[in-house]
């Protein structure tokens, strides 16, 4: 009986020893199912951070191909939504303008950002070729155009104007900001540009140029891109009126190349000169203030009838004021009918001619 109990006892103790080994087993089976490592390649996007909603951003290229490693508990997330490549652009954006501003980098596990639940994923490897990517950066702006808003026109001096159009530097900004305070700013139908103005400028009383440096009138939420101010330059070019007068009475007296022998017969003995410049000085021109040529033939043989071209100048007397601001416009006539002939020797007399004859013989 003694011995029965002993191998029963035997029997239950090496039954428990089984169990204990066969559940030993299940656990270290467990444990290495749930460590195992697999590998998968996604292609991931890449996104640029804190560039902010007035900034135009582009990567190239856009996305990029990886290698990770994962355990089995992460086999649910391993899509390419679930992971990103972030760039932090905050540093590019010192003196950006209208042009793009691009830099080079390589991306690393630094920029690598797994949305997922708490999981192993490493990434193995990034790029088929390498890990450098170029970002693009520039403002999201729109051009506008300035326009001097003049004033005082109605108030010039008698005999003065202002050239129009009146220039402005800058003729062209760029603008960022809310661009739905822009409403009503366009331009014209045929470029529908946005026009900006400036502060009112005065030209009442100028007979002088003059170049004046005002503010542009920004709408609240707007702002220029690449201006250190708001400011504009606007040359104000103040004139004498430009007008048109006819001088006449400008006498014709000419001669031939040779007057000893070949003499000139024309009908038309003066002409009229139009010129155009300001008032003031064309009120001191006369008709001696115009020197009137011929555009000679190559030859002024007698029995020849020629219509013959004019020119005309300033005289040497005129000032160089008048002769760089008024424009000789044209003669009339423009061509005089010239008859040549010949000039007939001087007859001697007959008592001179009788006395040589006498002293002859």
């Amino acid at each position: 009986m003694l011995k029965k109990k002993i191998n029963k006892q035997r029997v239950k103790e090496q039954l428990r020893l089984v169990g204990m080994a066969l559940g030993l087993a299940i656990i270290v089976w467990m444990i290495a199912k749930s460590g195992e490592t697999r590998e998968a390649k996604l292609t991931i996007p890449i996104e640029v951070v804190s560039a902010g909603p007035q900034v135009e951003v582009q990567v190239i290229p856009e996305e990029m191909p990886v290698i990770i490693r994962y355990g089995r508990e992460a086999s649910p997330y391993i899509s390419s939504e679930n992971f990103t490549f972030v760039i932090d652009a905050s540093t590019m954006q010192e003196n950006l303008g209208v042009s793009w501003k691009s830099m080079t980098m390589s991306l690393s596990d630094k920029n690598w950002v797994a949305n997922i639940p708490s999981a192993r994923v490493d990434l193995a490897n990034i790029g088929l070729q390498g890990s450098t990517v170029e970002v693009r950066m520039r403002y999201n702006a729109v051009p506008a155009v300035i326009k001097p808003e003049i004033v005082g026109l109605d108030r010039l001096p008698d005999g003065y104007q202002l050239v129009q159009p009146v220039k402005v530097t800058p003729r062209e900004v760029y603008l960022i900001g809310d661009l739905d305070k822009l409403a009503g700013h366009t331009g014209d139908d045929l470029t529908s540009r946005i026009q900006l103005k400036t502060v009112p400028v005065s030209v009442a009383g100028l007979t002088e140029s003059s170049l004046e440096s005002v503010e542009i009138l920004l709408p609240a939420g707007i702002s220029m891109v690449q201006r250190s101010s708001n400011l504009a330059e606007v040359n104000l070019e103040i004139q004498e009126v430009q007008t048109v007068r006819t001088i006449s009475d400008i006498a014709l007296n000419f001669q031939a190349v040779a007057p000893d022998t070949v003499t000139m017969k024309y009908g038309i003995r003066s002409a009229s000169v139009r010129v155009f410049g300001p008032q003031s000085l064309l009120r001191q021109l006369s008709p001696e203030s115009f020197r009137v040529g011929l555009v000679r033939p190559q030859e002024e043989v007698p029995g020849q009838v020629r219509d013959v071209p004019l020119e005309v100048h300033f005289a040497t007397s005129i000032s160089e004021e008048i002769r760089s601001r008024v424009l000789i416009q044209a003669i009339e006539p423009n061509s005089i009918r010239v008859e040549y002939v010949a000039r007939q020797s001087t007859p001697v007399t007959a008592t001179a001619s009788t006395t040589a004859t006498q002293e002859t013989r």
